[in-house]
């Protein structure tokens, strides 16, 4: 019985740690920036400092419909695309797929 319950408090610490690390690298409302597209892929610079997004997901404008989409930017700074990032989807565009369809605000 005993080390059900250290299994028990040890699955609800682990969890606890990854849900407080994803939205720890959740940036919801960068500062203006501008979406930069080259030969490598797609990168945000803030307009201000012009540091570049890196490891985190974040709301960003990708297509100029107004709406912001939930996008990833990788340790290079670049939109990651096609792949699947702490079990969530991105498609082509680099967008996050919620239940097959871009998520926006």
């Amino acid at each position: 019985m005993n080390k059900i319950r250290i299994l028990i408090a040890t699955m609800v610490a682990v969890t606890a740690m990854s849900l407080t690390t994803f939205a720890a690298c959740v940036r919801n409302n960068p500062s203006e920036g501008t979406l930069k597209h080259d030969s490598v892929g797609t990168c945000w610079t803030d307009n201000n400092t012009g540091e570049a997004l890196k490891d985190l997901w974040t709301w960003v404008d990708t297509d100029g419909d107004g709406k912001k989409e939930k996008c990833y930017f990788g340790s290079d700074g670049y939109m990651v695309v096609y792949t699947e990032i702490n079990g969530c989807y991105v498609d082509e565009n680099g967008n996050i797929l919620e239940e097959g369809v871009v998520d926006t605000i």
